[in-house]
């Protein structure tokens, strides 16, 4: 079974955790958690209203979906109800579900001919305005072997627009969550195994990055910057402690450097997406911003690298009649390096 549920079996779901990590996946019930159910929807409209109608407490958890009780062993029948999912709040369930809003993604079907690119960023941005807390936990059970907040689900959608909405939130100890992901997870551990091409907004058609692709290909093509210098200086990919060296002796402190500015190198230049394999030179061109692809050339990326249709940045740059297409083909003259 594909579910990996054995017919042989005489009830699906044994025990609370069984029944957690399938209300995990199931929708909130929109009778008891309107919130919620909004929430996972992209339904910003319903969110304000709900949320102006109504004293509800935003960061408030739901009892996740409903489970068919004929698939639960009897003695859990009667508390299945009071089992909640702790950490699903509305904020947490928009930010899962934050890929949905993606035209061609592999979590959208079927496809809607709706135009609500936006969607989620909307409705993340009005319960952000209501005090939700992104940093409420999801803890680890089963197959979720790891604790995730709403942040964390965001960065994992590969919605940009939505991650970008967290990108100055700070932690109790003032430093950013974004530094704190960085340092802790990294910038690649974000994949999964989908491979679809040419994911766009369905109105604009600009083309976006689902989970599929490393957190630093969603900041190149978004033309963020300061995310990509936040990705170098803290990303435990490179193994970084550059940014401690002031309390190190020096010639430790210059090893370390040296250290962390060849794993970028070796990362830029080995690196390719899942979909559809291009580097993040590819990533860059689309940005439209020279300033990203020069960053990421003076830090290592190498411009003669193709995709898997055998293209180079510059062939992409070509096709989307960028006018700084001097900026590649100067970078093309230089032997990739680390300045």
């Amino acid at each position: 079974d594909p579910d990996g549920y054995n017919s042989e079996d005489e009830f699906r779901y044994n025990d609370e955790d069984e029944i957690i990590v399938q209300k995990l996946s199931a929708n909130p019930n929109p009778s008891q958690f309107p919130l919620h159910s909004a929430a996972a929807d992209g339904d910003y409209k319903s969110v304000k209203r709900i949320l102006q109608a109504a004293n509800i407490n935003v960061n408030d958890v739901d009892h996740g979906g409903d489970i068919d009780l004929n698939e639960i062993s009897p003695e859990l029948r009667s508390t299945v109800d009071e089992i909640t999912v702790p950490g699903r709040t509305p904020l947490y369930l928009a930010c899962w579900n934050a890929s949905k809003s993606l035209e061609n993604s592999p979590y959208t079907t079927p496809l809607t001919t709706e135009s609500t690119p936006d969607k989620y960023k909307k409705t993340v941005a009005i319960l952000l305005k209501h005090s939700a807390n992104p940093l409420i936990t999801l803890p680890a059970v089963r197959s979720f072997d790891q604790s995730f907040n709403a942040i964390d689900r965001a960065i994992r959608s590969g919605n940009y627009e939505v991650t970008y909405l967290f990108k100055g939130f700070k932690m109790q100890d003032g430093k950013s969550y974004m530094q704190h992901y960085l340092e802790q997870i990294g910038c690649d551990n974000i994949r999964d195994g989908f491979d679809c091409e040419k994911v766009c907004y369905s109105d604009t058609k600009k083309e976006v990055f689902l989970a599929g692709y490393p957190l630093l290909f969603q900041a190149a093509q978004a033309g963020d910057l300061e995310m990509i210098e936040n990705i170098f200086a803290y990303a435990k990919d490179f193994q970084v402690t550059a940014h401690e060296s002031e309390t190190k002796i020096s010639f430790f402190a210059k090893e370390s450097l040296e250290t962390t500015q060849k794993n970028i190198k070796k990362y830029l230049i080995e690196t390719k997406s899942n979909h559809p394999y291009e580097t993040v030179l590819h990533a860059a061109v689309r940005s439209n911003d020279p300033r990203v692809f020069e960053l990421l050339v003076d830090n290592g990326a190498d411009p003669s690298l193709t995709d898997r249709n055998n293209k180079t940045p510059l062939d992409l740059a070509k096709e989307l009649s960028c006018d700084w297409m001097d900026v590649i083909m100067k970078s093309q003259k230089k032997q990739p390096g680390i300045r």
